[in-house]
């Protein structure tokens, strides 16, 4: 980090996940980008590495390269519901990616642009305001502590978000999730992405081939004591009823997901302070998926910070109001899923939603 405490910047981006990178990379070129995450960048996150088509296809124009996908490229979805004892098959088609690869391509992205620096290892302090309320200064802290001049703040610290608790709004409840990597002794038992839900298992758990290795992913409610415990029998699980096991490659990881219930949980933040991606809520309550969430609010941010730039006012209600405008088809699909996942809560509710939603069709009793 720069030693001098006297530093201007137009913006500054608190996380380089997905989300804050892709708005450094997408904001006005006439404005100057600091962009700080607390991890050793790049970093390493505990995720299956699912993505949506969409995303492939917003991707494109930055000439997504092929070392960030895994094999098999294209996912066919399945789904066992242990409590039913079905087996259901979800026509949507996801592609398989490498996630600390394509985090690290993210990364290079907004890296390469000459008005972005990124600093690694910094952590968000605090902020301080003017008389008006908008953001002055940003207080960052690494082997020092300095002071940013900023215009505009952007919150991308996921779902422990600080930022979004400076602002004061409450974040929802939490899951902690554990993932392995294991080299399975029967690799073709798991050619698709997979996901199981279960009554002992608080969210839903996930498989997913990456070349010939296996992501086994689940998630419990934060603050249970009994996670690690709780993994392992479900490995033990999966081993008796589906022969699936396997050396471990990586040990158990974990992180924070999101566990959005309603939809006045999303907050996209307040002033010339915008929060995008999981800080904001955004993540899909029915299966855990963000990134889709976290490159549209980051690409919507940097349209909606670089017109009220660049129209020379920077007037904060301006910003808030480009920017809920351009995320409120976000927000629409996570009331629906918000809605579908309320539904998935009870096996008998599941029963009638595998007959009802078009994409989801119920194969074979297992």
């Amino acid at each position: 980090m720069k030693g001098n405490c006297d530093l201007e910047y137009d913006v500054v981006i608190v996380g380089a996940g997905p989300a804050g990178c892709f708005a450094a990379r997408n904001l006005s070129k006439d404005l100057k980008v600091l962009l700080v995450d607390r991890a050793k960048l790049p970093r390493s996150k505990s995720c299956g590495g699912v993505l949506l088509e969409e995303v492939v296809e917003l991707l494109e124009p930055y000439g997504t390269p092929d070392e960030i996908f895994s094999s098999p490229r294209n996912l066919k979805v399945e789904g066992w519901d242990w409590d039913l004892d079905l087996t259901i098959e979800d026509s949507s088609h996801y592609i398989n990616a490498n996630r600390d690869k394509f985090d690290e391509w993210l990364l290079s992205l907004a890296a390469q642009c000459e008005n972005v620096d990124v600093w690694p290892e910094t952590s968000f302090v605090s902020a301080q305001t003017d008389s008006k309320g908008s953001v002055c200064a940003v207080t960052l802290r690494n082997t020092q502590t300095v002071e940013v001049k900023t215009r505009f703040l952007v919150g991308a610290d996921g779902a422990t978000s600080k930022v979004r608790k400076m602002l004061g709004c409450r974040p929802p409840e939490r899951y902690f999730t554990l993932q392995e990597l294991i080299k399975p002794d029967d690799p073709s038992l798991v050619q698709k992405f997979i996901g199981i839900v279960h009554k002992d298992i608080d969210f839903y758990t996930w498989l997913v081939p990456k070349d010939d290795l296996l992501v086994i992913g689940t998630a419990f409610d934060a603050g249970r004591n009994d996670s690690k415990s709780r993994f392992e029998e479900l490995k033990r699980q999966l081993e008796t009823k589906h022969g699936i096991k396997g050396e471990t490659v990586e040990q158990m990881r974990g992180c924070a997901l999101l566990n959005l219930k309603s939809k006045k949980e999303l907050c996209s933040g307040a002033g010339n302070v915008l929060l995008v991606g999981e800080a904001a809520g955004m993540v899909a309550p029915t299966t855990g998926e963000g990134i889709s969430y976290a490159l549209r609010s980051g690409l919507s941010c940097a349209k909606a910070i670089s017109e009220c730039a660049g129209n020379g006012r920077g007037d904060k209600d301006d910003l808030m109001r480009l920017y809920e405008s351009r995320i409120t088809p976000l927000t629409k699909r996570l009331s629906q899923q918000i809605f579908r996942h309320k539904m998935t809560e009870r096996p008998g509710w599941r029963s009638l939603l595998y007959r009802l939603l078009p994409p989801v069709k119920v194969v074979n009793k297992r």
